[in-house]
């Protein structure tokens, strides 16, 4: 374990740094989200098979991006995922938006990956938000060493899961809003 001391706390890293730079080049920000939603979905977008770019649902979360933001955002590459940013003082914000509640769980999967890459790259512990326009909430959290556990644990399973044959789809009530439900389920 690699320890890193960031205003007098103790953070531990068990992921090697070569295993961990090899491992983000496949699990992106979007993959990791992908994996919390179906596996199935994770390993295709692993894979760089595209999702269907005219899904409405893809569509609207690309307008909700590009609306979400006022002055102050920075987009930035960490690894091999984008970063939102938003200054405020000193603190950096990591943020994710979500077009609603529905998402919020995943939503806060991806922070934690965010944050943990943001951690391993720079070395800061910034602040992360899960931001609901629609419903004019945010939720905030901050890197602690049970969630650099969780995104660690989750990263060599995800990698586990890249490296074998595409998982089985299982259908759920989600898949038919998903970019790839046309290629999981043929008619």
């Amino acid at each position: 374990m690699r320890w890193i001391f960031h205003k007098g706390k103790k953070l531990g890293l068990t992921i090697p740094d070569e295993e961990y730079k090899k491992m983000i080049s496949v699990i992106t920000s979007s993959v990791y989200l992908a994996f919390s939603v179906c596996l199935t979905e994770g390993w295709l977008m692993a894979h760089r098979i595209v999702p269907d770019q005219h899904n409405a649902y893809i569509e609207r979360g690309r307008f909700i991006d590009s609306i979400s933001f006022g002055r102050g955002r920075h987009q930035i590459k960490m690894g091999f995922s984008k970063i939102d940013i938003v200054e405020k003082g000193r603190v950096p914000i990591i943020v994710e938006v979500k077009a609603s509640g529905k998402s919020l769980k995943s939503g806060i999967h991806q922070v934690k990956y965010l944050l943990y890459v943001f951690f391993r790259e720079t070395g800061v512990v910034a602040v992360g938000q899960v931001r609901i326009p629609s419903e004019k909430k945010r939720y905030t959290l901050r890197l602690t060493q049970d969630i650099i556990n969780e995104v660690e644990t989750n990263l060599k399973y995800y990698f586990r899961v890249v490296q074998g044959p595409m998982p089985e789809p299982q259908y759920r009530h989600i898949c038919d809003v998903c970019g790839y439900v046309d290629l999981c389920f043929p008619e």
